[in-house]
């Protein structure tokens, strides 16, 4: 029907007999019309806050959101190190859920100044994939094996009583047996991966410390040396205490510091000469031995007074810095500090060089990687931490603890510029929290949704005598007027 049959119909209508409207009926329509753009108005705000919550979980809100699921490289090549290490991220999945491959390093990340925020993470030497050690490495001690394949773990704050070894390419989880529980501290890991130097000692009364049983070790510690693929130990009871060690490259040699001496002893139980060092020097914690065999890398020690549970005094050995190394020359005995106070040592590149980690003097990330020479002549940066403002919900910079390197990558290592941080899959803490947001407005946008059809529907069902008494009948339509004559056209 046109404008003007609607016009015709009701300028031609007779409504004198009609009755009246009833007094309520105005306000009852516009409150069914108030309700129906409510109703509207409602499922469009739940269609738009799922539509929030979707973008929300795919860019994941927390800072930065790569989620790629590369698998791990079976066949590795050359490693390599991006010169950009990516930022904090919650994204990050676990060994368990994704192994990443042989990993260059594995470092702990995050920031404590407002509440505790920390990741146990592993880089691999393959590309940018990043994982957590997650449950595995809480509350716990780690090497990394020299090829990056295998992470040894012991307990920081309990007594340990079997190696836990993590194979990192494939996610699998084995344990070697100890002699006993005791107190453990990891020293060294062999060229080879098979055999691990550490030490032991009795619990100490008091655990409150996180450090307790390295420092209840750097007292008592006695030297241990694990097999893991038979899980023979070799005890090694006569120097104590042991707070560092080193396997040759050749792996028939273990260099160890106990007290203020280096000593050499061969896998045998030969002791060879010792090493002097001046005082305040003694072995650096790991990878200490070069790849060549002729140096040892040093770092600063100190000694303390500790007591023991009989009330004994004895002369703890603690490291007294991390920043600032120095090398001795095993052929000739001689020692010089590198001129380099900022920096920890990490490994050695080859004979005349080191890779070594140095955090930034500002607080704003930038901690750097970087290969020196032992004349201090030349510094090559390989990579820096991307730290930013990503911690604590981007309200402080991140920090780099416990750094450890896969000595043997170090030799063949090249940097390459930095990709996109592949985390792998989701931690399941991400679904529930984006998920069970997302159920709860489909849930409730269908219920809504369902109410307005079955109200739709109710009206719908109204008899016809209940209709406004204004309707008229089909038949009361006036005739749709003809259209007007055409006039022939002039001759």
């Amino acid at each position: 029907m046109n404008d003007q049959q609607l016009t015709t119909l009701f300028a031609e209508s007779d409504l004198s007999g009609q009755p009246d409207l009833p007094p309520d009926y105005l306000p009852g329509l516009l409150a069914k019309a108030r309700r129906s753009a409510r109703q509207r108005r409602l499922v469009t705000m739940l269609a738009a806050a799922a539509a929030v919550l979707v973008v929300l979980g795919l860019t994941a809100v927390i800072r930065p959101h790569a989620t790629g699921l590369p698998p791990a490289d079976r066949t590795p090549g050359t490693p390599t190190i991006p010169d950009r290490i990516a930022p904090y991220s919650r994204l990050t999945s676990d060994v368990s859920a994704s192994p990443p491959g042989r990993a260059l390093m594995i470092y702990e990340y995050g920031n404590g100044e407002l509440f505790n925020e920390w990741q146990s993470l592993a880089l691999s030497a393959d590309g940018d994939v990043y994982r957590q050690l997650g449950a595995v490495a809480d509350g716990r001690q780690w090497l990394l094996s020299p090829d990056g394949r295998t992470v040894i773990l012991a307990e920081s704050r309990r007594a340990t009583a079997a190696l836990t070894l993590l194979d990192l390419t494939a996610a699998k989880v084995r344990e070697v047996p100890l002699p006993g529980p005791m107190g453990v501290v990891l020293l060294a890991v062999s060229a080879d991966g098979r055999k691990v130097a550490y030490s032991t000692a009795p619990l100490p009364e008091d655990m409150s410390a996180d450090n307790s049983i390295e420092f209840q070790n750097a007292q008592l510690g006695k030297l241990s040396i694990v097999d893991l693929s038979t899980g023979e130990v070799m005890a090694v009871p006569d120097f104590q205490p042991v707070v560092a060690a080193a396997f040759a490259p050749d792996g028939r040699r273990l260099a160890f510091q106990a007290k203020r001496k280096i000593w050499i002893m061969t896998l045998g139980g030969r002791l060879e000469t010792p090493v002097d060092v001046p005082e305040g020097w003694g072995m650096a914690p790991q990878n200490a031995w070069s790849a060549d065999g002729t140096r040892l890398a040093t770092t600063q020690w100190r000694t303390e007074l500790g007591q023991t549970r009989d009330d004994t005094t004895l002369s703890v050995y603690v490291v007294d810095s991390w920043y600032g190394y120095g090398v001795v020359d095993l052929a000739t005995g001689r020692h010089r500090k590198i001129n380099a106070d900022t920096d920890t040592f990490l490994g050695w590149r080859d004979r005349d060089h080191t890779i070594v980690f140095t955090p930034s003097g500002a607080d704003n990330g930038g901690d750097e990687i970087a290969e020196v020479t032992l004349d201090g002549g030349t510094r090559t940066s390989l990579t820096r931490f991307d730290a930013g403002k990503s911690c604590e919900l981007g309200t402080q910079t991140c920090q780099t603890y416990r750094l450890t390197v896969a000595a043997g990558l170090l030799p063949d290592l090249t940097t390459r510029p930095a990709g996109t941080a592949h985390r792998g899959p989701w931690p399941t803490w991400v679904w529930l929290v984006v998920g069970i947001p997302l159920l709860l407005v489909a849930l409730i946008t269908g219920f809504v949704v369902q109410r307005i059809r079955r109200a739709r529907r109710r009206r719908a069902q109204v008899p016809p005598t209940q209709l406004p008494p204004t309707q008229l009948p089909p038949t009361q339509l006036p005739p749709t007027p003809e259209p007007p004559a055409s006039h022939p056209s002039a001759e």
